[in-house]
């Protein structure tokens, strides 16, 4: 699609699972082209409307696009998967369809790619609220280990758009324990954690690479609790015993902490009961200091939680 270059010049793939979030797309393609050479393919995975998908495709002929709709949908773990089988570049950089590619972030990475580095983290910044960077004070280079990866990047490693790796390290994971990802929302995650344990610690790139544009109030997952609480440390817990206990524990707890709060927030919003997560919650994480927080605020009545919002906006 439009003037593309040969396979074999591809470096970096970015690949871009989408469904259903033209506008989006549309604002992603344009930062990418912004800064667009041919060492750049861009592979599109559409599991939503193809007819408005392919609208938007036509206003960028000019960038190396393979594009394919998935035919039934396939939801975000095996769309994830399958943009990354068809990506032919060195490495491959996931990108969420309703993120952008930093001014001048490219360049950058290219750069930083000469180290030849298996799998690379990228700061962000929020485009929700402009300047706030997602890690403040981080700084180029490895980390010493891959303990200091959960313990030091944390919960950011779950962020798609932040992550930059090769290709043969893909194909060389064990393809039977990465299938058991293949429906799990922290698929991405997954594989972030078999390249640490397989080739090492991950390098960090500080400058933001990437404008997120996540808004949690808004984002259509229901059960956020179950998505960060549960589905989370499900994942985490196949590989509890690869990193150290302090790192286990140092990105679990992190997870538990947003995610009781994002929970928390949506009880707020849409007066939707936390009750059913109650148990689950305590069997999980009982043994982390902040239950002894998190479990009075779950059975309070949605009044309560109000009244301690409003009081909350008037102390900010």
């Amino acid at each position: 699609m439009g003037n593309v270059p040969e396979e074999q010049s591809v470096v970096l793939s970015i690949c871009i699972p989408t469904y259903n979030r033209p506008n989006q797309l549309r604002r992603l393609l344009q930062s990418i082209r912004a800064q667009y050479d041919n060492r750049i393919e861009v592979v599109i995975g559409d599991d939503g409307n193809a007819e408005d998908t392919k609208k938007v495709l036509q206003e960028f002929s000019d960038i190396r696009i393979v594009y394919f709709i998935n035919e039934p949908r396939k939801g975000f773990a095996q769309n994830l998967l399958a943009v990354s089988w068809k990506a032919v570049g060195e490495y491959i950089w996931w990108i969420s369809d309703d993120d952008q590619v930093a001014e001048g972030a490219l360049g950058r990475v290219f750069e930083h790619l000469k180290m030849h580095p298996p799998i690379l983290w990228v700061n962000a910044e929020s485009g929700i609220n402009p300047g706030g960077e997602f890690k403040k004070n981080a700084t180029d280079g490895y980390l010493p280990s891959k303990d200091a990866g959960l313990e030091e990047i944390g919960t950011l490693l779950t962020f798609i758009s932040s992550i930059i790796f090769q290709k043969e390290k893909l194909l060389a994971l064990n393809q039977d324990e990465l299938r058991q990802f293949e429906h799990s929302s922290f698929v991405n995650f997954a594989i972030v954690a078999m390249i640490m344990l397989t080739c090492g610690p991950i390098y960090c790139i500080a400058k933001p690479c990437v404008i997120a544009h996540w808004d949690f109030a808004s984002d259509p997952w229901k059960n956020k609790f179950r998505t960060f609480g549960i589905d989370f440390l499900d994942v985490m817990n196949h590989f509890k015993d690869r990193f150290s206990s302090r790192a286990y524990r140092a990105i679990v707890g992190s997870m538990f902490s947003f995610s009781w709060r994002v929970a928390l927030g949506e009880r707020f919003r849409s007066g939707n009961s936390l009750h059913q997560f109650m148990m689950p919650m305590i069997r999980r994480y009982w043994s982390y200091p902040e239950i002894l927080l998190a479990v009075p605020l779950f059975l309070m009545p949605r009044f309560g939680i109000v009244l301690l919002y409003r009081l909350y906006g008037r102390l900010q």
